[in-house]
C-alpha cells in the first residue's frame, strides 16, 4: 500500500511540476495541464494495453502480498 501512495504522490508532483514549469512558459493552466497529460492521449493500443497490464499487474502483486501478509498473521 505504501508502494502505491508513493508512485501516485509522485505521479502527482510530476505533473504538478510540469503543468507550473508550463505555465511558467506562458501557456494557460488548461493549455498546460492538456500539454502535459498529451502523452496519454496518443498513445495506441497496443501501448494502452500494456500499460494496463502492467497497472493489473501492480494491483494483483499487491493484494497477493497483502493476503500472504494477513493469512501468516492468523
Amino acid at each position: 500500500m505504501k508502494i502505491l501512495l508513493i508512485t501516485v504522490s509522485m505521479f502527482v508532483c510530476l505533473v504538478g511540476f510540469a503543468t507550473v514549469l508550463n505555465m511558467f512558459e506562458g501557456f494557460t493552466l488548461y493549455e498546460s495541464l492538456r500539454s502535459t497529460l498529451s502523452p496519454f492521449r496518443v498513445m495506441e493500443l497496443a501501448e494502452i494495453v500494456v500499460l494496463i497490464v502492467f497497472i493489473l499487474l501492480f494491483v494483483a502483486e499487491s493484494a497477493y502480498v497483502l493476503i500472504k501478509k494477513r493469512k501468516n498473521m492468523n
